[in-house]
């Protein structure tokens, strides 16, 4: 299993909306909000469940130590 970054996220999320055709198109196959995409994309919110599934990917939390 391959871990993602935020950034990585989200630019995974503009290439899905794009060959969707849209914010609206890619929030309406999924059963989203445009607004929701939006703000995600613009750094307001992060993604919640439903868009994560709807990417393939889920949350998971890490923490690192600083040595």
């Amino acid at each position: 299993m391959r871990m993602i970054d935020l950034q990585a996220m989200r630019k995974l999320l503009r290439r899905e909306v794009a060959r969707a055709g849209g914010q609206v198109a890619w929030a309406k196959q999924h059963g989203l909000h445009p607004s929701t995409i939006n703000k995600v994309l613009n750094e307001q919110r992060l993604p919640g469940r439903r868009m994560l599934a709807a990417l393939n990917l889920r949350k998971v939390i890490a923490y690192q130590r600083g040595d």
